[in-house]
C-alpha cells in the first residue's frame, strides 16, 4: 500500500474523538467475539455463531476504517524523513504502517487520549529506525543516533559563527560532556562515500586481499552456491549487478514480491552465506 498510488480522496474523512471510541469498541467486541468462537472467552448468554461472526466481521471493519483514516499520519511522517535522507519515501510509508498497525494495537480508548497523539510516536519511531537502517547508522543504539543527528546540526550552527575547534568546546560546554565524546558522537554516525575510504593495502590475510580484488571483476564463488533468488536479492540490493544498488521497494518491484519477502530472502541469502564460508574455512585448513 502506498500513498504515492492511492490518492487523498478514496481515504476516509479524519476521524473524531467520539469515531474512534465507537471504532475501538467494535475493533474489542470483534477480538472477544473470535475469541468466543474457538472457546477461549465466555460466550454471551444467547449468542449464536452467527452473531459472533457479525462482530467479528464488524470488528475487522472498524479496524481497516480506523488505519485507512490514519494513512495521513504516516504519509506526513515518511515524507518529513525522506526529505532529510536518501531512503524511498514507499519504503518509510510501509515501515510507518507496521507501528501505525502496532500503536492501534495496544491503543486504549478509556484513556482519554486521541489516536493521533498515541500513534505518532509509535509511527515516528518505526520510520526513524528504518531510516538509520537503510543509512548504514546502527553502530549503536537508536538514542545515540537520533542524538548524533542533533549534535551534527547544532555543531554546524556554531562552525560557521566559531569555527570548528571552537565549536567542538562549546557543544561539549552545551551537553555537559567532554570533546572527546562529542566528536565520537557527531562523527560517528557521518555517512561515508565507498570512494572516500582509502582501504589499506596492507592486510593481515593475504586471501583477504586477493579476495577483494576479484570481487571488483567478478561476483564471489560463493555467491553461486546461493539459490536463484537468494542470488537475485542480494545482487540488488547490495549492487553486485549491472543494475546497480536497489532499494528494498525497488528490489521488491523488480522481482515481483513484497517489501517483507525481499527482507526474509535477504535475512535467508546471508545466513546461507556465512554457514558457506565457514564451511569453506573449517575445510581448508585440512586440505592444506
Amino acid at each position: 500500500m502506498s500513498v504515492m498510488v492511492m490518492e487523498t480522496r478514496l481515504l476516509p474523512d479524519l476521524l473524531t474523538g467520539e469515531q474512534e471510541v465507537l471504532l475501538a469498541q467494535r475493533m474489542e467486541a470483534g477480538v472477544l467475539a473470535a475469541a468466543a468462537l474457538v472457546g477461549t472467552q465466555a460466550r454471551p448468554p444467547g449468542a449464536t455463531d452467527g452473531d459472533l461472526r457479525e462482530l467479528v466481521a464488524l470488528g475487522l471493519r472498524a479496524r481497516e476504517h480506523f488505519i485507512l483514516a490514519n494513512l495521513r499520519l504516516v504519509a506526513h511522517e515518511a515524507h518529513a524523513t525522506a526529505r532529510r535522507t536518501d531512503v524511498d519515501f514507499n519504503e518509510l510509508f510501509q515501515e510507518g504502517c507496521v507501528g501505525l498497525v502496532q500503536a492501534l494495537e495496544r491503543f486504549d480508548h478509556r484513556q482519554g487520549v486521541r489516536f493521533s497523539t498515541y500513534g505518532q510516536p509509535w509511527v515516528r519511531n518505526a520510520v526513524l529506525q528504518h531510516a538509520l537502517r537503510r543509512g548504514g547508522m546502527l553502530e549503536g543504539p537508536a538514542w545515540r543516533n537520533r542524538l548524533g543527528h542533533r549534535l551534527r546540526n547544532r555543531l554546524a550552527e556554531l562552525e560557521t559563527q566559531l569555527g570548528l575547534p571552537a565549536a567542538l568546546t562549546v557543544l561539549a560546554a552545551e551537553t555537559g560532556r567532554d570533546e572527546v565524546w562529542v566528536n565520537e558522537v557527531v562523527t560517528g554516525q557521518r555517512r561515508v562515500s565507498l570512494e572516500a575510504v582509502q582501504f589499506s593495502t596492507e592486510l593481515a590475510c593475504p586471501r583477504a586481499a586477493n579476495d577483494f580484488a576479484a570481487c571488483e571483476d567478478s561476483p564471489p564463488d560463493w555467491l553461486r552456491l546461493l539459490g536463484s533468488q537468494e542470488v537475485r536479492v542480494l545482487s540488488l540490493l547490495y549492487g553486485l549487478s549491472d543494475e546497480g544498488e536497489c532499494s528494498y521497494a525497488q528490489t521488491a518491484a523488480r522481482m515481483g514480491v513484497s517489501v517483507s519477502t525481499v527482507r526474509r530472502l535477504e535475512r535467508r541469502a546471508l545466513e546461507h552465506a556465512r554457514e558457506l564460508l565457514v564451511d569453506e574455512e573449517v575445510v581448508e585448513p585440512n586440505a592444506a
